[in-house]
């Protein structure tokens, strides 16, 4: 054993600095802890404490960032005002049976035809009229509105949109994904613990507010038959689901509300019902389009929709994206530019008239296509990556390299275009030196 007194003052030290090492580590863990269990409060509607990474005002943060790309995406809002006062006037009685009456709830109805709605966190449900086209009587909305109302007061995990978009289909074009390049994250889809949670809300909801809780189940049936939507993708059916909510209503006491309000919503719902099969028929095109990858039978389609709807704005875009696919760039740009004509305050048309003029290799074309998306919808800076080809195409490398930078600020909808963008501002950064 050596006593040297150099080495065992070195040793000491060591072990000093060891032991205020593990004592911080300590520290922080506990103070991880005290966070965690501080950040643990009960679920509104279960009951059940939970771990709660975000607060309201992040919620509402992401209702702010999301709302207008999702309007957009939805092919802007739908111009009816006395159908969106009464939605609105529904969800009213609703809201104050909710297990979070105080947050801002929002009821925005959109032009999408396929029947989908996507419930944000701070309280915003964005609606499509294809949707409401479904629907046969006020309970039925009422019990779509509580279903959604469930989501946001359970603050289920998947109510809290990723920020990351849906990836884009792999292929060797850079320039495909444009038109879907939205900046929205994919469409979610919520557990079968999380329906039969919120099921068991939105009955609690009707019966509160007076609603015959019976046409949720009818509701869920009826959109059920519809097949492939995105409705049905958010919210899965099962045998059980549905045999665990024939059960809830078997329960329920004889004095059970029976209240369906259908005057009042023949009345405000008389043109969405009128134009319910021209709307599905819409829904059926974009499926070809987009999933079926077959734009001719999306033309039929969307052909024999707009015989029915001939001043349709999601319509004619549909069409034009069609005829962009199956490479009718000029009839293409005429339907586009018919929809702009149409609803000019809604963006989505300024992309498919930049893809054609693409196809045409006319890229200051469509630069100013993409600039005039931009102006409308400052915050989808995916439409930089676009925005940067195009500079790029036309030789002008510092306004390709500010669009690049812009883009890469935000999660890309793919990691070929995130490449592209490091590799190109690094190869020019090195050309600078």
């Amino acid at each position: 054993m050596s006593n040297d007194p150099a080495k065992a003052s070195q040793k000491n030290l060591f072990f000093k600095a060891k032991n205020c090492a593990l004592c911080i580590l300590h520290c922080a863990l506990l103070v991880f802890a005290f966070l965690l269990i501080s950040s643990c409060t009960p679920n509104p509607v279960t009951g059940k404490r939970q771990v709660q990474l975000y607060t309201e005002q992040d919620d509402l943060t992401v209702d702010a960032d999301l709302t207008p790309l999702l309007i957009a995406a939805g092919y802007g809002s739908f111009n009816d005002p006395v159908l969106a006062d009464y939605i609105t006037a529904v969800g009213q009685r609703l809201i104050p049976h909710t297990h979070r009456p105080n947050l801002p709830y929002r009821f925005i109805l959109v032009n999408a035809p396929s029947p989908a709605a996507t419930a944000l966190p701070g309280g915003t449900l964005i609606l499509s009229r294809g949707l409401i086209a479904q629907l046969q009587n006020e309970a039925q909305l009422a019990a779509l509105l509580a279903h959604n109302l469930a989501h946001i007061n359970a603050r289920d995990p998947n109510t809290r949109l990723p920020l990351r978009p849906a990836p884009s289909d792999a292929s060797s074009s850079l320039w495909d994904g444009l038109v879907s390049a939205t900046g929205v994250p994919p469409a979610i889809q919520y557990t079968h613990a999380q329906e039969r949670l919120a099921d068991a809300a939105t009955l609690a909801y009707l019966l509160a507010a007076g609603y015959d809780p019976r046409e949720f189940l009818t509701l869920l049936e009826l959109l059920d038959v519809l097949g492939d939507t995105p409705w049905n993708t958010a919210h899965p059916n099962s045998p059980e689901r549905l045999a665990d909510l024939r059960a809830r209503l078997a329960s329920l006491p004889d004095d059970a509300p029976d209240f369906l309000g259908e005057p009042e919503f023949r009345q405000a719902t008389l043109l969405l019902r009128s134009q319910r099969n021209a709307l599905l028929t819409l829904s059926q095109a974009k499926t070809a389009l987009l999933r079926d990858k077959n734009p001719r039978r999306a033309i039929t389609l969307a052909e024999q929709a707009l015989r029915l709807l001939p001043n349709d704005y999601a319509g004619n875009l549909i069409l034009a994206n069609a005829l962009n696919a199956a490479g009718q760039v000029s009839e293409a740009r005429y339907y586009a530019r018919l929809a702009t004509s149409l609803q000019p305050d809604a963006p989505a048309a300024f992309l498919t008239l930049a893809q054609s003029d693409i196809t045409d290799q006319n890229y200051s074309a469509a630069l100013s296509r993409l600039d005039a998306y931009a102006t409308l919808l400052p915050r989808n800076n995916h439409i930089a990556f676009y925005q940067g080809l195009c500079h790029e195409a036309l030789g002008q490398t510092p306004s390709a390299a500010a669009a690049f930078t812009r883009f890469l600020r935000s999660p890309s909808p793919s990691s070929a275009q995130e490449d592209y963008a490091r590799r190109r501002l690094t190869t020019w950064s090195r050309e600078r030196r």
